[in-house]
């Protein structure tokens, strides 16, 4: 091992014998990764890293506490490993090495290490803190009236762990092989640190960082950065004399209504879906809300009383809703349990659930609460990818901004030993065997009447295909493939929710699901790539009764006829893009790797002209 000084002393890295010399970010002695001679060209990753960085540090708050970078620095670890030390019957096995930080704070801070490689990231805690008073070293022993220091250790493992995950249940899928450990090679290392909080206790409202709760006007089918916020829904131009059609879209953890929504507007078939939808209802709308620092109740509650000024003087509301992931579980507490008793005053129609962690997630269980936090930070970069992460793109900046702020207010209660129990409650309410999860579920003593009147579902199996996936980074691609998330949950998961979580409806005998899609193993949608996808954005408009297709596909018909355009365009644009189009003279090993990466359920063979 080889100790290095940075940051003025206060940083103290053991590199194992493998790596190369330390470097500061940026700098182009070791050749760089792909991230860093994206950096070096102002483009990519770098917009991307810039973005959460400052996300972090933002100080927007005057109560919650953003981090700061300490010590940012790049170096090649190597394999991790060193000489074998012992020799069992025959055989030698190298020693395990480590990358260890020693971090000098005042008193009262803490810190994370953030680590990206390969576009992925991983966050990492302190194993151990200790004030000067509990030092040996002279040169912390701090004076009467001076302020004491404390030092902070981190450990980061380096190279191939077959360690797996610890099972939840009985019933495994199973994986193929051991899991691929973050660390090994080139990587870039962010050392963040925070004021401490003074007293440890839940995670509550004003410390959630990059949450502003209140209505959404989704306005605008092309541009959600248009999507408008007002301390009350607008009620101007309202009907006066039938029920006011609402669509309600409720968003999941982590994020807010443009954060989960806002994707729909960057293609053609989500931006026909509302433009379709803003014909149809008199308004479209979403409600942010804390999803860590409160329940899914309190949330349901919030939403209600913020709705109704829309129902005063004796108007109703008919309201269909999209809801995803952790939203599920606020719109089924709004359908099932609070406006049953609203005198019919509101009435739900049509329920949409996509990727809802309706009975639950085991990433919700606190054992897993790290985990989850990697995934959801690379999930959410794949996402803004997917929309186009670069310098100055207004909308993927402005989501991967909001989520890793709220991703950070998470990140320093880990970091200060509070996980467990309902030290953060929106996060522990979706315990699969939690209190909340059971009560939803639980058949009512009293209520017969369904939350909705219609349900619907999406879901998918995310199964990287040749360790490839749309926009996540290589390191986590290659631990999902190594069944990393299968044997944490135990079950087929689109990375965050079990597929048979999505499929929950309302436990009330004559609640009817009309149609559920499950997207079988694919490499496409992971949980928070749903509203990028032309299938799901035709599906809620299907189902929504958005879309008549005959006028379409008589106008787009006539135009295939009259333009020099490709045979049987029209009939993907306008009858459906859930197929894949391939020629009959294709080769067969093509279209056999053609289909292994597509999800959609037909395929439609095309004869030469």
């Amino acid at each position: 091992m080889k100790q290095i000084t940075r940051a003025d002393g206060k940083v103290r890295i053991r590199l194992p014998d493998s790596a190369s010399v330390v470097t500061d970010v940026g700098s182009t002695t070791q050749g760089g990764s792909r991230s860093t001679r994206r950096a070096d060209s102002g483009a990519g990753s770098n917009a991307e890293l810039s973005t959460i960085l400052d996300a972090l540090s933002d100080d927007d708050s005057p109560i919650s506490s953003s981090l700061s970078v300490v010590d940012s620095f790049q170096v090649d670890v190597g394999s991790g490993t060193s000489h074998p030390t012992t020799r069992s019957s025959g055989s030698s096995k190298p020693d395990k090495q480590e990358l260890d930080i020693n971090l000098d704070l005042q008193t009262g801070e803490s810190a994370v290490v953030l680590i990206e490689q390969d576009d992925t990231y991983e966050w990492h805690y302190p194993v151990r803190h200790q004030s000067s008073a509990q030092r040996s070293d002279t040169r912390f022993t701090t004076r009467i009236g001076e302020p004491q220091e404390t030092l902070l250790t981190f450990r980061i493992p380096i190279g191939d762990d077959d360690r797996l995950p610890r099972p939840v249940n009985t019933n495994t899928r199973g994986h193929r092989g051991p899991i691929t450990s973050f660390i090994k090679g080139k990587m870039h290392g962010f050392i963040l640190k925070f004021v401490a909080r003074k007293t440890i206790g839940a995670l509550t409202r004003r410390l959630e960082r990059g949450v502003t709760e209140g209505p959404v006007v989704i306005n605008h089918a092309t541009d959600a950065m248009q999507w408008s916020r007002s301390a009350t829904y607008p009620t101007a131009g309202l009907p006066v004399d039938r029920a006011r059609r609402v669509l309600l879209m409720v968003h999941g953890t982590f994020s807010s209504t443009v954060g989960s929504f806002g994707a729909l507007t960057a293609f053609d078939q989500g931006q026909m879906m509302l433009t379709e939808a803003l014909k149809k209802y008199d308004l479209v709308i979403g409600f942010d809300h804390y999803t860590l620092s409160e329940t899914p109740d309190q949330n349901a509650e919030a939403m209600l009383a913020a709705l109704l000024p829309l129902i005063k003087d004796g108007h109703s509301l008919e309201i269909d809703a999209i809801s995803f992931s952790r939203g599920g579980l606020v719109f089924r507490y709004f359908s099932e349990i609070l406006i049953p008793t609203m005198n019919e005053f509101i009435v739900c129609r049509k329920s949409v659930f996509v990727g809802c962690t309706n009975s639950g997630t085991e990433l919700a269980n606190d054992d897993n609460w790290k985990h989850m936090i990697d995934f959801y930070t690379n999930m959410i970069a794949g996402a803004t990818r997917l929309i186009g992460m670069a310098p100055g793109a207004a909308l993927p900046t402005r989501i991967l901004r909001q989520s890793i702020k709220a991703i950070g207010s998470m990140v320093t209660y880990i970091a200060q030993d509070s996980v467990a129990n309902n030290s953060v409650p929106g996060v522990a309410a979706m315990e699969p065997a939690g209190d909340f999860i059971n009560a939803l579920n639980a058949q009512p003593p009293t209520r017969t009447t369904p939350g909705a009147r219609f349900y619907y579902a999406i879901g998918s199996t995310f199964e990287p295909v040749d360790n490839d996936a749309f926009e996540l980074g290589k390191r986590l691609v290659l631990k999902a493939a190594d069944g990393f998330v299968d044997k944490l949950t135990g079950k087929a998961n689109d990375l965050v929710v079990n597929n048979d979580s999505m499929f929950v409806i309302d436990p009330v005998r004559g609640a009817r699901m009309v149609e559920q899609r499950s997207v079988d193993a694919n490499g496409r949608i992971y949980h928070t790539v749903y509203f990028h996808q032309t299938m799901v954005a035709s599906l809620c408009a299907q189902w929504l009764d958005l879309v008549d297709s005959a006028p379409a596909v008589r106008g787009l018909a006539h135009r295939a006829q009259t333009e020099n355009s490709l045979p049987r365009k029209w009939w993907s644009d306008a009858v459906s893009r859930e197929f894949v189009l391939l020629s009959f003279t294709s080769a067969i090993k093509e279209a056999q790797k053609r289909l292994k990466t597509e999800t959609v359920p037909l395929v439609v063979l095309q004869r030469c002209p």
